[in-house]
């Protein structure tokens, strides 16, 4: 069968809700109510998630029904670096400098391959207007070549626009993880400790 939609909230992902919305709590508190400023907290969260979470856990599901390889997993990872390091890191890379330009993330992937990462959160269903930066920046290929072999998009929002689910099942090599499972890779300290 085709399994669930990927592009819809819940199942096991709404399970491990305690521990993420424990996070979003915090993350709210520390920017004072704006939802700009705790966009930019939860970015290094996710980082620390990807770091720490099991190495067999699959780089979210990919977007496009036609799909039947499993994705990558966190244990094909070799390093994951916020844009900002990136871009300091790898500079023939980022033509646009360390300023974020719809990619939050890139996973340097064992076998020599990027990953792209964007990362939403927010009280409003994703329109196509949010992901467009993200798949227009991912999907860049100079030469001919292109720079990132998948793209995943790691958001917390309720759902999504039908706009932008139609955005995201066009892209072959595309992943979501709606609402990452936190509570399984907590630090020692807690998430709040990263704040």
């Amino acid at each position: 069968g085709a399994g669930p939609d990927p592009l819809t909230v819940g199942g096991a992902a709404a399970d491990s809700a305690k521990g993420l919305d424990d996070v979003l709590d915090r993350l709210t508190v520390e920017a004072g109510g704006n939802a700009q400023y705790r966009g930019l907290l939860f970015e290094p969260v996710v980082i620390e998630w990807l770091e720490r979470v099991d190495p067999g856990t699959p780089l979210g599901t990919f977007t496009d029904p036609t799909r039947t390889d499993p994705p990558p997993t966190r244990g094909d990872i070799a390093a994951v670096h916020s844009w900002g390091e990136f871009a300091t890191k790898f500079p023939n890379l980022a033509p646009g400098g360390r300023r974020d330009k719809g990619i939050d993330a890139v996973a340097e992937m064992k076998d020599g391959t990027l990953i792209a990462i964007q990362i939403k959160t927010g009280a409003k269903d994703l329109t196509k207007n949010d992901l467009s930066k993200f798949i227009a920046q991912g999907t860049v290929t100079p030469g001919g070549v292109r720079r990132y072999a998948y793209q995943v998009l790691i958001f917390t929002n309720p759902g999504m626009h039908d706009e932008a689910a139609d955005l995201l099942k066009n892209h072959y090599d595309m992943l979501v993880v709606p609402r990452p499972a936190f509570a399984a890779a907590e630090p020692a300290h807690g998430w709040q400790a990263l704040l």
